[in-house]
């Protein structure tokens, strides 16, 4: 039996370029368009992260099939090492961590460091500055889970306030999905898309702290 061939249409391009490339129903053309959905065109609306399986070398965060934002793992072993890229329409940023207990995240753009997050274990909280004075809060809540593995079940929370108690970004796990919420009146974030990263970013790295967390 021979292999059906693809209808023309968009695709990803097979070169891994961050790219949509164009296949006419032979081959493929030197037609591309830009690979990210704009996130300021999806206010209101979830994001949900397309995993992969264990330690890949990206992970998208789509809506429907279109990629919004895409993160890239630094760490051989998992996502608990090395630095972490956000890219996406809006800019392209870098997360480096900075230990481990507790950690600090140095966050950086083409200029150079723009923000530093740290972390205040006892009560899960992370403080986000900006170079420029605007400050952040990262909260999250957590339902009880197994000690020795993540509850199919388990829901968990991770918020983005801003200085005026504002909900900026959410991002959530439950049900095997991990999804990242966009405001509807987040319209004057600067950082949204990154903000978006982040909050799956966190996700990950809380389910990489527990046992098995693939093979939920």
């Amino acid at each position: 039996m021979e292999a059906s061939v693809p209808a023309p249409g968009w695709y990803r391009d097979p070169s891994g370029s961050p790219n949509w490339r164009y296949w006419d129903g032979t081959q493929w053309t030197q037609q591309t368009k830009g690979y990210f959905r704009s996130v300021r065109e999806l206010l209101g609306q979830a994001l949900v992260l397309r995993r992969d399986g264990l330690n890949p070398k990206a992970e998208d965060l789509m809506w429907g099939d279109e990629v919004v934002v895409r993160l890239g793992w630094g760490g051989l072993i998992n996502r608990m090492q090395g630095d972490v890229t956000v890219e996406s329409g809006e800019g392209s940023w870098r997360i480096d961590q900075q230990g481990l207990l507790p950690p600090r995240h140095v966050i950086l753009d083409h200029t150079g460091q723009i923000a530093v997050m740290n972390w205040q274990i006892t009560s899960g909280k992370g403080t986000l500055t900006f170079g420029d004075g605007r400050v952040y809060t990262w909260r999250h809540e957590w339902v009880q889970v197994e000690r020795h593995r993540v509850n199919p079940n388990h829901r968990g929370q991770w918020w983005l306030w801003d200085a005026g108690g504002r909900a900026v970004i959410g991002a959530a796990h439950a049900d095997h999905v991990t999804s990242v919420q966009v405001p509807a009146d987040a319209v004057d974030v600067r950082e949204l898309a990154l903000f978006a990263g982040l909050g799956a970013y966190f996700v990950l790295r809380w389910l990489d702290s527990q046992v098995n967390r693939d093979r939920n």
